[in-house]
């Protein structure tokens, strides 16, 4: 009952400042599925506050593609968009394999365009991509790296989604 109270209070201040709000899921949290985060912006009753799917922290929940395309369009405020191995890597915990070894969109196993074609066709996505091998490179050739990476994956999907 507090984190809804205090959830929807921070919604509600941020609503008057017209923010949008999105509460994401993490599977090493209390809010560790889809269900309960889900729970959570419908317990606030606040029309700012939605849901950011995050494909890694989806996937090491146990979530599907299936899932988020059963959840009203609203209540998806954006996606954080990333890949990774299908099974987490051997002895590394959930924690820090979402800030250290993910890998860019396209790269892994995570079942991308399925997620893609779950989500609403106007979700602002943004590419989060800490990944290990490039840790060493500067800031803008990570970036460099991870949209050249992001804007591969879409097309691809484009292309497979209007074949």
């Amino acid at each position: 009952a507090r984190i809804v109270d205090n959830l929807g209070r921070v919604a509600e201040a941020a609503d008057g400042f017209h923010l949008r709000l999105a509460l994401e899921l993490m599977p090493y949290t209390e809010v560790n599925t889809l269900a309960k985060a889900h729970r959570l912006i419908a317990a606030c009753a606040q029309p700012n506050l939605g849901l950011l799917i995050d494909a890694l922290h989806l996937a090491r929940s146990g979530g599907t593609p299936a899932e988020v395309a059963a959840l009203d369009r609203g209540d998806v405020a954006y996606l954080q968009l990333c890949d990774a191995p299908a099974a987490p890597p051997p002895g590394m915990a959930l924690r820090a394999e979402s800030l250290t070894a993910r890998l860019y969109p396209g790269e892994g196993e995570l079942p991308l365009f399925a997620l893609m074609d779950a989500l609403p066709e106007d979700v602002v996505i943004d590419v989060e991509t800490p990944v290990m091998r490039d840790r060493g490179l500067p800031a803008p050739a990570r970036a460099a790296l991870a949209g050249a990476a992001a804007k591969r994956f879409l097309a691809a999907w484009r292309a497979k989604k209007y074949i």
